[in-house]
């Protein structure tokens, strides 16, 4: 597990890729890997869409459910998977 972020911490540290990331750029990066973690070891199945409704990514459950891969569900991918009589509720 990564080591937390701290306040105490250099308010901008350079990356190996040599480019310089703040404080604030770590703390969203360490929250977005806790969310996935959290959201792959979870009993249930979770997507995230963006404003124009195409979804951007889907937890392991979904896709190991759906036996699928990110790349397949992207998009409109995952309604590939809905039958044709409950495409219009999905």
């Amino acid at each position: 597990m990564t080591k937390p972020v701290t306040e105490t911490d250099e308010a901008t540290r350079v990356e190996d890729t040599g480019e310089a990331r703040t404080f604030d750029e770590d703390l969203v990066d360490q929250g977005e890997r806790f969310f996935r973690e959290l959201a792959d070891n979870a009993p249930v199945m979770i997507w995230r869409s963006r404003p124009n409704n195409l979804c951007d990514w889907f937890n392991k459950p979904w896709l190991d459910f759906v036996g699928r891969t990110m790349e397949q569900e992207l998009g409109n991918g995952w309604a590939e998977g809905v039958h044709p009589d409950d495409f219009d509720d999905a």
